[in-house]
């Protein structure tokens, strides 16, 4: 899986729970500055873990593991691997 499907994947989940769109944000940006709160990510992670059909590591669930698009492309590239 390379990056440009997993940005669209993350889009996907993104634009579903129609928050935001990847193109409006930079890749560094923290998603809870942009309106995105805790459930929203809860429901991010989730949908992401359908989508991709992956598991996150539980031990890695934490708010800041997943408060960027970049910190999210790298949670799902580990996930990939195991």
């Amino acid at each position: 899986m390379n990056n440009d499907e997993i940005l669209i994947g993350i889009n996907k989940v993104l634009s579903d729970l129609n928050k935001i769109e990847i193109e409006e944000i930079e890749v560094d940006e923290n998603l809870m500055e942009i309106g995105i709160n805790s459930l929203d990510l809860i429901k991010v992670i989730i949908n992401l873990e359908k989508y991709f059909n992956i598991k996150f590591d539980s031990n890695l669930l934490g708010v800041n593991n997943f408060n960027s698009i970049n910190k999210i492309i790298s949670q799902i590239e580990t996930s990939v691997k195991l």
